[in-house]
């Protein structure tokens, strides 16, 4: 028998789980519909919280303004993360203030601008 909170394994007379100490609920399933306890994969946890958050996003963003070097090392840090599209985003979101950052602070510093 599993765990319905952590998912470790457990013998079927067990009223409490050996790794978490949460009580174990017998299951009342028919023999033909087996009920899996199994605990939840990574990619179902990925999808409840955002890789990169709005605050992050934001904070990032403001610094490069600032000092361009930090957006285009973020940039180019999660633009290299090919296994998560909200990174790449975020990446591609710092690299390009940063860029467009570092132009204008040349701009003015030479007085073109």
């Amino acid at each position: 028998m599993f765990c319905s909170k952590c998912g470790s394994e457990n013998p079927d007379d067990a009223k409490f789980c050996g790794s978490c100490g949460g009580s174990i609920i017998a299951a009342t399933a028919h023999p033909q519909e087996e009920v899996s306890m199994a605990p939840p994969t990574t990619s179902a946890l990925q999808t409840d919280k955002p890789a990169v958050s709005m605050m992050l996003k934001i904070s990032v963003s403001i610094a490069t303004f600032l000092i361009p070097f930090i957006g285009l090392i973020m940039g180019i840090i999660y633009l290299k993360d090919k296994t998560n599209e909200s990174k790449r985003a975020a990446g591609k979101l710092w690299l390009t203030i940063g860029i467009i950052s570092a132009i204008l602070n040349a701009l003015i510093m030479s007085g073109s601008f």
